[in-house]
């Protein structure tokens, strides 16, 4: 079960995720996504399993097959990896926040995390789902 949030400075190259996320999450084939809804500003990292358990996803700008490097790290096609630096706009040494939210993980800069606990609790979200 992929649950928590963890902060992670961005190195300015992969989004390298927290150890106990990448432990259950690297076991399958992934998806990464991102909102087509403007007001969530985070990219989203679906365990295909999951995706197949309730027969896709949608509302998503695009989805892509990711790997997995050696140091946790999250690649992606440099297409790919274009249009995610265009939509998040985050710079090498910023922070981010991962948040395992029980089948996927989302990957938000802290700033706009900060702003939607304010609003949503994620302790609060999270009692709600277990």
């Amino acid at each position: 079960m992929l649950v928590g949030a963890y902060e992670r400075i961005f190195n300015g190259k992969f989004f390298v995720l927290p150890r106990p996320l990448f432990r259950e999450i690297a076991k399958e084939s992934c998806i990464i996504a991102i909102p087509a809804r403007s007001a969530e500003k985070c990219i989203v990292l679906f365990p295909l399993s999951f995706i197949n358990s309730i027969g896709g996803i949608g509302d998503f700008r695009f989805l892509c097959g990711v790997n997995f490097g050696q140091n946790r790290e999250i690649i992606v096609p440099k297409t790919i990896k274009r249009k995610i630096s265009e939509y998040f706009k985050i710079k090498k040494g910023e922070k981010l926040v991962f948040v395992g939210c029980v089948n996927r993980i989302e990957i938000w800069k802290k700033e706009d995390w900060e702003k939607i606990q304010k609003e949503y609790p994620y302790e609060k979200v999270l009692e709600r789902v277990l």
